[in-house]
């Protein structure tokens, strides 16, 4: 959760581009005159360097229903972002880590981290490319629905290298979008061999636009996952397929307005003939709204289907809503306030039903253009079926953010 906070922080880092109104531009983009980080050229490529270092404390570090422990922490997250532009050939690259040290539940110490790198090739006006590539060493959350261990058991470690590649067409009237992607994720833990697996993911899309700024977009896609074991400790085979399509409006090029949103339907089909295939409702959209130059409201939703390994359980349904306000107080302090609804649904078990609530506040004092303050508050509380599901957590922080 505390990672989660600190990655919420970086975005707030974002929304503090407000001063000036543009064209097309939310407040979350705009630059700041005076506080903007000088960074590091070399050639044709910009270096930005930045760094959080927080003092967090935690009030159920194991995110337990009973017997909660909490506890004083230390993160620090270094970043590097690497970006050059060749013309028709842009660049990108970045690492990042995050340290955190418990003063007395050691265990719960952890390194994460992560590299990656792609690029965008203008073949044409009309056509381009893109690739990119990933690997992250990340630590599973222990608010995860699916998060297994106890108390004395370390952090579950996880390494998830991806890829994938695009393709654009962007005609007068009509834009057209196909992606491919693979993503490997590999639990380190011996006993967490049935999670091992493979997923692959393509999809084709179109855009049409109607009259400025509005779009309307339809997508279909197929993903695969693919377990390492043929059969998970509960001795189900987690293999499955995906199909689905999803529609819906765009708006572009608006101070207001933007983003996107869509609805559709999934088709999940498990290889093992022991569970049923579902259709179900997916949806998935971002939309941003700047009631004036200051300021921000984001929402997002998402609905369909994730993997699980829950025994008992023939697939999970996710739902997901977030709201989240961006305000400029002055020119060099920004707020953020959010909330989010997350729905978990396991399919087969009448008793795994998860409904977690969270909230969260935060404020960035930027001191000059190298160094910031920051203060963040968030609790969550998830209720569930099942009295072990159940929890309620606090965090609080302060801490620095450098960036050159």
């Amino acid at each position: 959760m505390a990672l989660a906070l600190l990655s919420g922080m970086l975005f707030l880092s974002e929304a503090a581009e407000a001063q000036e109104p543009v064209e097309g531009v939310s407040p979350l983009d705009l630059p700041r005159k005076g506080y903007e980080p000088k960074g590091i050229k070399v050639g044709t490529t910009m270096i930005a360097l930045s760094a959080d270092l927080t003092a967090l404390y935690d009030t159920n570090v194991y995110a337990t229903s009973s017997g909660e422990r909490d506890d004083i922490l230390f993160v620090a997250a270094p970043r590097i972002d690497a970006n050059s532009d060749f013309g028709r050939l842009q660049l990108h690259s970045q690492m990042h880590a995050s340290i955190r040290q418990y003063v007395d539940e050691t265990t719960e110490n952890a390194t994460s981290f992560g590299l990656g790198a792609g690029g965008n090739y203008s073949i044409s006006r009309a056509h381009s490319l893109k690739a990119n590539v990933q690997y992250d060493r990340a630590i599973e959350r222990r608010s995860d629905p699916e998060a297994r261990g106890g108390r004395l058991d370390s952090p579950r470690k996880i390494d998830i290298p991806q890829a994938e590649i695009g393709y654009n067409f962007e005609g007068n009237r009509i834009d057209i979008d196909a992606e491919a992607a693979v993503q490997r994720f590999d639990y380190r833990a011996a006993d967490d061999a049935d999670r091992d697996m493979t997923a692959y993911r393509a999809s084709l899309g179109s855009t049409l636009r109607l009259s400025a700024p509005l779009n309307a977009f339809a997508q279909v896609y197929v993903t695969r996952r693919d377990f390492d074991t043929r059969a998970d400790i509960s001795g189900v085979d987690r293999d499955a397929t995906t199909y689905g399509v999803i529609a819906g409006v765009r708006r572009d090029l608006s101070t207001k307005l933007r983003g996107r949103i869509g609805v559709g339907v999934f088709r999940m089909n498990p290889a093992d003939p022991a569970l049923s295939a579902f259709t179900g409702i997916a949806a998935n959209g971002e939309v941003i709204w700047s009631p004036q130059p200051r300021t921000a409201v984001t929402f997002q939703v998402f609905r369909g289907d994730v993997a699980t390994v829950r025994a008992g359980a023939s697939g999970r349904i996710d739902s997901r809503a977030t709201i989240r306000l961006d305000q400029e107080v002055r020119h060099n302090i920004v707020m953020h306030a959010a909330a989010s609804y997350r729905d978990t649904t396991y399919r087969g078990l009448s008793t795994r039903n998860l409904k977690t609530l969270s909230g969260e506040v935060g404020v960035e004092y930027l001191l000059n253009r190298h160094m910031s303050a920051f203060a963040l508050a968030s609790y969550t509380k998830r209720d569930a079926d099942l009295a072990l599901d159940q929890f309620d957590r606090g965090i609080v922080g302060i801490g620095l953010r450098l960036r050159y």
